[in-house]
């Protein structure tokens, strides 16, 4: 059964202006309210780490257009390195976009990358992020 997993922490690379009570990474699981804003220059990233070990099967996000991240890779953190697991090429889109692993992920920690953005000044703007997978009994 895939739910959605919703029990985890987040850092990122950078924020907009270091302003983290307007664009900070918290912003991402707020249904919209507000959202997380990268500063310039690419490559972003976005480091999660589940409360326990999971197997993520994808992944669902919102991206403002003109400001996404793509392509997006995202990696595991195994034996102390991170290992690339796919690679995505996102959408110039406001719409909710899904990704969906063609091998699931078992894995405690998730590094999104995102190589280039759509911005000229290499910035990525995220509303909404959702993993879907399940946990491990």
């Amino acid at each position: 059964m895939n739910i959605c997993l919703n029990e985890y922490i987040i850092g990122s690379n950078s924020t907009l202006n270091k302003d983290v009570k307007n664009f900070g990474k918290q912003h991402m699981f707020d249904d919209g309210e507000g959202c997380w804003n990268s500063d310039n220059g690419s490559p972003q990233s976005i480091v999660v780490g589940f409360k326990e070990r999971v197997i993520v099967e994808g992944i669902e996000l919102s991206f403002q257009g003109g400001f996404v991240g793509t392509p997006m890779i995202v990696q595991s953190f195994e034996n102390g390195e991170w290992k690339d697991c796919e690679k995505f090429y996102m959408d110039d889109s406001n719409a909710k976009q899904s990704v969906k692993f063609k091998e699931k992920v078992e894995c405690e920690k998730l590094r999104i990358v995102f190589e280039a953005s759509t911005d000229l000044f290499g910035r990525v703007t995220i509303y909404n992020l959702k993993f879907i997978g399940s946990k491990i009994n």
